[in-house]
């Protein structure tokens, strides 16, 4: 039957169906000899959980602040540190990328809104369109990254982790990442003689602070209260939303683009939701047919060595990356993996984190590479002329997956830590 349900799913994904119809009709042939009941209770059992209504509230959060300016400011506050460099401008898109992946939770909107400020300046300046494309591409990848994040959030209530900890154990290999990216964008910038800005004044650096000041408190309000346990997610992401509404109604931001906002927002959530519901029945299929188990079996059995069952897993969850939406992916090949993870002395928080790193560069490996395709438009230039000048960075991602995978203290230290 398992074979069955696997061969329908890959066809479906084959014919071009939406993948959330693939899973939903695998899952329901997995199902069919049961009650059409006990399909409905999983599907429900998959969403019902509080954690989930964090998601529309971050998107919410991340358009606000978009609308209302901010994620300029964050621009103009990274510009006035590293604009001066050789490259500057490519130094800044990853500076904001950082500041804005911890406003966003998104890694498609984080590429949208720096993409839309920042390709059109780096070509004006004589970038090439392909290498702005990558740049702002690599940026918005760190968007699941460095907390808070829609796929921690989905994996914790997941698994039955603290969000906060999982919050913690993306800060680690979010810094990393953004900051070897800046050191190959800068190495890439001078070699092609790319201009520098002006340095700012003192005085131009203190007035992008304050300006900036509005956005960089939200991360931390969110970070110190989730991590340390003042509040839960879902009420971090309520108070944050309040905050950014409170702020556009401050700058005067119309209440015809706030609508839209939410508007948006809703749009969002319900294919998140969706795709959610449906990998959750299928998931619970896999599981009740006991394919983790038996896949811990063989492997125990095999007796590998752990560095080729850990190259095993990440194959795989690249591949997955490839082909599916990373919430999709995630809630399928968490039951699937994880307990073959934890065979091999792997803990859950390590091995979330692990996975979202690994699906997340999905949106810079081909085929599918979604923020290369954005920027490809964006920029004007080709498919294949952004994945040939994202491959740098992708590179650098599959070195810090590398030493998560090695490391555990890469991602569990500051857990330890805030014990």
């Amino acid at each position: 039957m398992m074979l069955v349900v696997f061969l329908v799913f890959v066809l479906c994904i084959a014919l071009g169906l939406p993948l959330v119809y693939a899973m939903g009709l695998a899952g329901f042939l997995g199902s069919a000899h049961l009650s059409p009941t006990i399909l409905a209770q999983q599907l429900f059992l998959g969403l019902n959980n509080f954690a989930y209504v964090a998601i529309p509230l971050f998107i919410i959060m991340g358009n606000l602040m978009t609308e209302c300016g901010l994620t300029l400011r964050l621009v103009n506050f990274a510009n006035a540190l590293f604009g001066h460099f050789r490259g500057g401008l490519a130094i800044v898109c990853m500076a904001a990328g950082a500041f804005f992946a911890a406003i966003s939770g998104s890694s498609v909107a984080s590429t949208a809104s720096l993409g839309s400020i920042l390709i059109p300046s780096m070509k004006n300046e004589g970038y090439d369109a392909g290498f702005a494309g990558a740049v702002v591409a690599a940026a918005g990848s760190l968007g699941p990254i460095i907390p808070p994040s829609i796929l921690l959030v989905i994996y914790a209530s997941q698994v039955g982790v603290s969000v906060g900890a999982m919050f913690a154990a993306g800060i680690a290999p979010g810094v990393l990442s953004s900051l070897l990216y800046i050191i190959v964008a800068s190495r890439i910038a001078r070699k092609r003689n790319y201009p520098p800005h002006p340095k700012a004044t003192l005085g131009e650096v203190k007035t992008s602070i304050i300006a900036a000041l509005p956005a960089l408190i939200v991360p931390a309000l969110i970070l110190a209260g989730v991590c340390f346990g003042v509040f839960t997610v879902t009420e971090s992401a309520g108070i944050a939303s309040i905050y950014a509404l409170l702020f556009c109604l401050i700058v005067r931001v119309r209440g015809r683009v706030i609508g839209q906002v939410a508007l948006s927002a809703f749009r969002e959530t319900a294919a998140i939701t969706f795709v959610i519901g449906a990998s959750s029945v299928i998931a619970w299929v896999i599981t009740r047919a006991q394919v983790p188990q038996s896949l811990v079996n063989f492997v125990v059995a095999q007796n590998l060595p752990w560095i080729l069952v850990f190259l095993f897993i990440n194959v795989l969850l690249i591949v997955f990356g490839m082909f599916l939406a990373p919430a999709a992916a995630l809630v399928l090949a968490t039951p699937l993996l994880l307990p073959l993870a934890k065979a091999y002395g792997m803990g859950s928080i390590q091995f979330g984190m692990l996975m979202v790193y690994n699906l997340n560069l999905g949106i810079l490996t081909p085929p599918v590479a979604i923020s290369l395709f954005m920027n490809a438009k964006m920029s004007g230039t080709t498919f294949e002329v952004q994945v040939r000048e994202a491959l740098p960075f992708l590179v650098i991602s599959f070195i810090v997956l590398i030493l998560l995978n090695v490391f555990p203290w890469m991602s569990t230290g500051l857990v330890n830590l805030m014990r």
